[in-house]
Order: C-alpha cells, then sequence, then structure tokens
C-alpha cells in the first residue's frame, strides 16, 4: 500500500489533533486562555512539565549552548550522550539502563546548537535493527535532516529552513543534447538506494547462488563488510565555532534508473525485480558529512553561516547490468551471467580494481560509450510562520500561526527567480523578506570540488523542477522519525504545547509545499574519492531575541500532552518493523 504526502499528512494531523483534545480535562470547555496554565492540560497519567518530560527522555534541553547524543526510538534509551550536561541526572532510561527493547534498536544521532540565537538542530541515523541476531535485519544508511530556526523581530515572523540529504544520484550523458557537465532531462540518471543496503547485499547474493549458469563466488558481495556510522560529536572547537557530523562506513548503494517525469517511485523486492529493476550496485569505503557553524557581523547584520562538507570515499567494487565480455573488455572489467529459473538471464559486468572501476565510469566518447558522473541530490525546504493570539469576549488565548502572514511560495535563485518550476543551473538560492537576505544556500563562493585529494574541478548546482523529481520519497522510512522529533522540539521551546503542536503542524505543512530539490554534480568521478562544502548563511539582526519570542509563552512549565511519547517512540518501532515485514516476506519464498 502506497501513502501519499497528503494522506500522511492529513492522517498525522487528525492523529495530532484527537489525540490533544482527548487530553483536555471534562471541565475544561473548548477555549484554554493564553498562556497556558501548568494545569490547564491533564492526562490519566500525571503530568509532567515539557521541561521535565525533555530532559528525563534526552538529558538535555534547548536552554543549554549545544548538546549532541545517540537515542533509540525503539528501546526509549538515551544510548550515549556525547555532551552530558546539567540535566544529565535527569534522564530516565540512560546510559547503562534498561533497554526497553532488546530486539529492536533505531538509533538515530541528535545535535543541538543555540548560536546567536540561531538553532540548529541535526538529525541523522545511526543504525536500526529488527533481530539483533540477524545480520540482514539491520540497516545503515546517510541518512540527515538539518533543520534551523531563527525569527526576524522587525516583521514577528518565525522562519524554519531543513535541509535533506536524499541520496546518490548517478547520471550518463548521452554525447548528443544538453549540457555534458551536468544532468539533463535527455539523460540516463540513477537514483541510488541505501537503506535497505544489507538486505539488498543479501538478496543479490542469493540470487548469484541459486542462478542456473554457475557464478563464481569471487564475483558475490561481501557481506561481512557490514555498514556502520560514526557519530561526531557537537563540540565547540574554539570561541564561537562548532562542529559536529556523523561518518558512514561501508555503504552499498543499488542504483535504479529514474525517468525523470516518473519520479523516485520504489516499485518492490522481489528477486527478479532487484535483477530486472536495478542498473548497477556498488560498495562506497565511507561517506562523511561534516558541519561547522560560525558567525560574523556583516554590513548591521549577523551572518550565522553552516558549511557543510561532503566527503565521498573511494568505490571498492562495482557491478553494471547488462554487460557482456565485450562491453567489458576495454575498460579491465570481468563479465558473468545470472539465470533466473522462469525469468530469463542478465549479464553482469563487474569492476574491482581502481583502474578498471575509474576507466569503466570515465567512459570511452570513441567507442560511443558514456561515462558516469555523481551527484548529491538534497531537498531544500522553509517554513515561515508569523503568531497571533485569538482574542475573545476581551480575553486574549492562546497564540498560533497566522498562515496568511507568510506569503511564502518557494525559494528564489541569485536573480530571484523561483525555483522549483524549472530545471534550472544555479549559483545561490535562498529566501528573501521585505527585500533583505534572510536565508541563503551559497554555491557560488566554493564552486569546486577536489577528485581524488589533488585534483580540483567545477562542481556544477542543479535545480530539478519539483513536478518531475520525488514522486515518492526514497528516505521516507525515517523522515516520519525525523518530523515528529521536529515537532518535538517545536513542543518543547515553545513552552505551551498547544501553540507548540500548531506552530509545529504548520511547519511541517510548509516543509512539503516550499522546496525544491537540487543536486552538487560531479562531471568526473572515476570512482575515486570527493570533497565539497556548500555554505548555508543565515541573516538576522544582531539583537535576534531568543527562541521563540512571541511564540514562548512561559518557561516550558506548561503540562506536557503525553500523547506525543507513543507517536513519537513508536516511529521508530515503525521504521524497524517495515524492515522486518520485508525480510520476513522473502525468507518465506
Amino acid at each position: 500500500m502506497k501513502i501519499t504526502k497528503k494522506t500522511a499528512f492529513a492522517l498525522m494531523t487528525s492523529l495530532i489533533l484527537v489525540s490533544l483534545f482527548a487530553t483536555f480535562p471534562a471541565s475544561s470547555g473548548a477555549q484554554i486562555p493564553y498562556p497556558l496554565a501548568a494545569s490547564s492540560i491533564q492526562s490519566s497519567q500525571e503530568s509532567l512539565s515539557i521541561k521535565e518530560e525533555f530532559t528525563t527522555r534526552f538529558g538535555h534541553y534547548v536552554d543549554e549552548p549545544y548538546w549532541s547524543i545517540i537515542f533509540d526510538f525503539a528501546g526509549e534509551k538515551l544510548v550515549e550522550d556525547f555532551n552530558p550536561g546539567p540535566y544529565s541526572g535527569d534522564v530516565i532510561g540512560g546510559e547503562g539502563e534498561t533497554d526497553n527493547d532488546t530486539q529492536t534498536d533505531a538509533n538515530f544521532y541528535m545535535g543541538w546548537n543555540n548560536l546567536q540565537n540561531v538553532h540548529t538542530y541535526y538529525f541523522a541515523l545511526q543504525n536500526y535493527t529488527w533481530n539483533s541476531t540477524d545480520p540482514i535485519a539491520y540497516g545503515c544508511a546517510p541518512y540527515q535532516y538539518f533543520f534551523q530556526h531563527f525569527n526576524i523581530p522587525t516583521t514577528k515572523t518565525h522562519v524554519f529552513t531543513l535541509n535533506k540529504f536524499l541520496g546518490l544520484l548517478a547520471y550518463q550523458d548521452n554525447f548528443t543534447a544538453g549540457n555534458q557537465t551536468i544532468p539533463d532531462e535527455t539523460d540516463e540518471l540513477y537514483i541510488g538506494w541505501t537503506q535497505f543496503g544489507e538486505f539488498h547485499k543479501f538478496i543479490i547474493n542469493y540470487i548469484f547462488n541459486v542462478s542456473t549458469t554457475p557464478v563464481d563466488p569471487w564475483f558475490l558481495i561481501d557481506e561481512s563488510k557490514q555498514a556502520t556510522a560514526t557519530p561526531i560529536a557537537m563540540n565547540e572547537t574554539s570561541p564561537g565555532i562548532y562542529e559536529f557530523g556523523i561518518s558512514y562506513q561501508n555503504i552499498f548503494v543499488l542504483w535504479q534508473k529514474l525517468e525523470v517525469e516518473q519520479g523516485l517511485g520504489y516499485d518492490s523486492v522481489e528477486l527478479s525485480q532487484i535483477v530486472n529493476n536495478c542498473s548497477a550496485f556498488g560498495m562506497f569505503s565511507s561517506i562523511n558529512f561534516t558541519f561547522q557553524i560560525s558567525s560574523r557581523n556583516v554590513g548591521g547584520y549577523l551572518e550565522v553561516n553552516t558549511t557543510t562538507e561532503y566527503d565521498i570515499g573511494e568505490l571498492d567494487a562495482l557491478w553494471i547490468m547488462n554487460e557482456n565480455g565485450t562491453d567489458v573488455s576495454p575498460f579491465g572489467g570481468d563479465n558473468f551471467t545470472v539465470s533466473i529459473p522462469g525469468e530469463g538471464s542478465v549479464d553482469i559486468g563487474y569492476y574491482n580494481t581502481s583502474s578498471s572501476i575509474a576507466s569503466r565510469l570515465d567512459g570511452n566518447e570513441s567507442l560511443s560509450v558514456p561515462g558516469f558522473g555523481l551527484a548529491v541530490i538534497n531537498s531544500a525546504n522553509i517554513a515561515v510562520v508569523k503568531m497571533k493570539s485569538f482574542t475573545l469576549f476581551g480575553i486574549e488565548w492562546f497564540q498560533y500561526p497566522d498562515t496568511e502572514a507568510s506569503g511564502l511560495e518557494n525559494f528564489t535563485d541569485q536573480a530571484g527567480n523561483p525555483l522549483g518550476e524549472v530545471t534550472t543551473n544555479i549559483t545561490e538560492a535562498g529566501y528573501n523578506q521585505s527585500g533583505i537576505r534572510v536565508f541563503t544556500i551559497d554555491f557560488a563562493s566554493k564552486p569546486n570540488y577536489t577528485l581524488n585529494g589533488t585534483e580540483e574541478l567545477e562542481a556544477p548546482s542543479l535545480v530539478l523542477a519539483n513536478d518531475q523529481v520525488l514522486t515518492e520519497n526514497i528516505t521516507g522510512i525515517f523522515d516520519e522519525a525525523a518530523l515528529l522529533s521536529t515537532l518535538y522540539f517545536i513542543i518543547a521551546a515553545a513552552g505551551n504545547p498547544i501553540t507548540g503542536v500548531f506552530t509545529g503542524i504548520e511547519v511541517i505543512r510548509q516543509f512539503m509545499e516550499n522546496r525544491f530539490y537540487y543536486l552538487t554534480c560531479f562531471p568526473k568521478w572515476s570512482g575515486a574519492t570527493i570533497n565539497q562544502d556548500p555554505t548555508f548563511s543565515v541573516f538576522v539582526p544582531p539583537s535576534t531575541p531568543d527562541f521563540p519570542l512571541e511564540l514562548l509563552g512561559g518557561d516550558g512549565g506548561g503540562g506536557f500532552p503525553v500523547w506525543i511519547l507513543p507517536i513519537v517512540f513508536g516511529v521508530g518501532i515503525v521504521s524497524a518493523a517495515v524492515i522486518g515485514i520485508i525480510i520476513w516476506r522473502k525468507k518465506r519464498k
């Protein structure tokens, strides 16, 4: 069953609203005065303050300058605290304590930073496990979610930005039309799937082993190289400069052909479809993400910069579908045939040395064999809300987002043209308010990438039109956890559960609408290491008040709506269950 984003959003909103109002005491009526008193929301359980609930779960709060942890959303357990602070003693289910679900893990790296009242929340997958004793019931994928919030006092608006890594896109130029250095609609595009990596390795090797045409074990995928992730703890490297991130090792990628008009559909993982629907697969030694946040005063404004460094490791091995011995010979590769009973046969080209991988990825124009470039594909999202109170009978009730106040349609490029409507090359993307820069993604100041640690080359940036890409989100199994944990942060920062919930819902709604997809392109790839670092900049007045100005109704002491906990923590179990169900189905066949 497929669930569209609109359906998912409606379902989530309905669940949140029904659950929220179900927490109202029978005598409270339908309206609750603002600011919300601590006793206004109760439940059948003892109601904790938002701050207490947050600190007992994570050991930190949003009033700290920075922190980072690993949290298991399935076992409701703080796995590791990299920056113990004043609330570290409050934790229930902390390090060394009982895991509520020892078989299932949904471990995410969570990092928080408050620099000059620009708030950054980083959410990245470490690993998920459906069955701790089964090596294929395990996943580790380079999923990261970079969220920032700040407010503009002059317009009394709050700006929320989100940048999300979606995957690695391989592209093959057709030599006949368009720009040969960047992917065009006429080129062959291949999106890389990573979240099912361990399972894909198992299935592909199974197919090779049951082939009626014997496959030499030398061609099998090395399943012992399990994907892992090592967090880079949030750290103040020097006054006002923070670094953090995550490093992934042994990432297996399965590339599926992408017809731009059809979007990124992921149909199934049936045995035959793995072979018939994928175009290539390979193993990356590493994919690292390192962030550095700093600030400076520029022209009367405070500029908070975030540099995102991508380090993509070597491609250790590469399998390409439908390549016979004649195809692989000019590039120093090998070839074998897989025959699936009832499904037919397929030739596969295999390259496992640096020279053969580089030769094949570079292609040979004289032989009319195009090479492959690589691109990092991301989505950028923005939400702008203005808070106002509801006044009735002269009484001010709780605040809620004024959705008409934003007037936001989309990001714009360096010339002020809206993004997302057409496919275009850009050097900058951002959001302006009243003619003043507020948020910018800058590709021009650092336009190059480094190949193999020595060669510096141009890295063009390309926007793909919204209606041409990602009709189905390839990171969907993790997005629910990320979005709901973001909602959790907004509730905590708001201090007022009702204001926080309605603001969070509006922010998520705008994230789904106000976005564009962009590629950072590496035309020459050769399977070698790639280093590149675009910059995200926030521009705010130097006297920006702390979060959330009029959004904050108190000190975080309002009663916490306990319904959010099973939703947020249950998402981790659901994510792991999705993988478990798929694996269970395949093992039965």
